[in-house]
């Protein structure tokens, strides 16, 4: 057998990263009042070069880039971390709109007192069973 094959038959194999699979999540600012202050996510959101640079590393090979938003799985809204890594996953346009929907509710329901920003963060969790 060649010796070169032989070679490749133990090179070990490197597992990439998921980055369509919801990620832990990551949370930077737990003061409910400056998250209901009008235009909050705008002081935060991460630069366009920044989330195309990692949307574009993570997208594997066959995936179209603009088939998914990058998505801060605990929303900006809520607190969420604006550039971490663990807060950020490839999500599919479709359903991104359903859990856009839904992040926008809790955020409401915060800003109006009728919720708690930690109830807030626990019922985003199913957020595909929001209608």
């Amino acid at each position: 057998m060649n010796k070169l094959l032989i070679a490749l038959l133990f090179v070990p194999v490197i597992a990439l990263a998921d980055h369509t699979v919801p990620p832990k999540g990551h949370t930077a600012q737990d003061n409910w009042k400056l998250l209901c202050k009008d235009g909050h996510t705008g002081t935060v959101r991460p630069s366009t070069n920044y989330t195309n640079g990692l949307k574009n590393k993570w997208v594997v090979n066959g995936q179209n880039p603009k088939d998914y938003e990058l998505d801060h799985f605990i929303p900006l809204e809520l607190g969420g971390c604006p550039d971490c890594e663990d807060n950020l996953w490839l999500q599919k346009w479709s359903d991104a709109r359903i859990k856009d929907k839904w992040e926008t509710k809790l955020h409401r329901q915060m800003c109006v007192t009728a919720i708690t920003l930690q109830d807030a963060r626990k019922q985003l969790l199913n957020w595909k069973d929001a209608k």
